[in-house]
């Protein structure tokens, strides 16, 4: 009985990891910005009063989940370097061009697989290069330039209703724990929830994998840029952004 039991369990695991393998889900954004900032990390070379991070990287994908994002990828590929390069400024990384990424299909990668390679590129042969094409920032004249936007968000539900907060002018972390500037005492918020910045003139929200998610005006988001009356939500917990010049 026991020796039937091993046999049965044996091929149930066959079976379950047979279908895994076949119906694994398709790659997610997510995902792939967040192979990318372990590479990074993991890549990082240390000069003279800095530490630099790779600036070209290159994502292997396989052929069907490539083809989920050829449509937009050079799209997805500048969103993806727009993630890196805040992410590299949050941790105190230098970069000596914008991040340059390319996806990529190989037969050789499984459904469901991401590889990443990153390394340092000079950023004169990168604008030389076929394969990475290097776009420089677009300067905004001055002349032109508008003041950064002031903001507050208004707690609307639960024992903080009505609580306002002014944020900071570039960078305001929102959760449960106690090191967050704006800090909100329910359950369903996890420690580090999510955060809102300052992105040229436009304030973004982003959520910090979250274990309840982040939702604006009713639909649940990865990164957003906020209008001044948008309805967020953290877990449950509502509040009102206002922006002002």
């Amino acid at each position: 009985m026991v020796i039937l039991d091993r046999v049965e369990g044996a091929l149930e695991g066959l079976v379950e990891g047979l279908f895994t393998r076949i119906f694994r889900a398709p790659v997610q954004p997510a995902e792939i910005a967040k192979r990318l900032e372990r590479s990074m990390e993991a890549n990082q070379s240390v000069g003279v009063g800095k530490v630099y991070a790779p600036n070209s990287y290159e994502v292997a994908l396989s052929r069907r989940d490539y083809e989920a994002f050829e449509r937009y990828s050079e799209s997805l590929e500048r969103e993806l370097a727009t993630y890196l390069q805040d992410r590299a400024r949050e941790t105190g990384l230098t970069m000596i061009s914008r991040p340059q990424i390319q996806l990529v299909a190989r037969d050789s990668i499984r459904p469901g697989a991401v590889q990443v390679r990153s390394w340092m590129q000079d950023p004169e042969s990168i604008e030389g290069d076929h394969q990475f094409e290097f776009t420089q920032p677009i300067e905004v004249p001055r002349s032109r330039r508008r003041e950064p936007q002031s903001a507050t968000l208004t707690i609307v539900s639960g024992p903080q209703n009505g609580q306002r907060y002014a944020l900071p002018p570039a960078r305001a972390r929102l959760g449960r724990g106690l090191d967050n500037e704006v800090v909100l005492e329910d359950a369903r918020v996890s420690r580090s929830h999510a955060e809102i910045f300052l992105r040229g003139n436009e304030w973004h929200l982003r959520d910090l994998n979250s274990t309840n998610g982040t939702y604006v005006n009713g639909y649940g988001i990865r990164e957003r840029a906020l209008e001044s009356g948008d309805r967020i939500s953290l877990g449950g917990v509502e509040m009102v952004f206002h922006a002002r010049r």
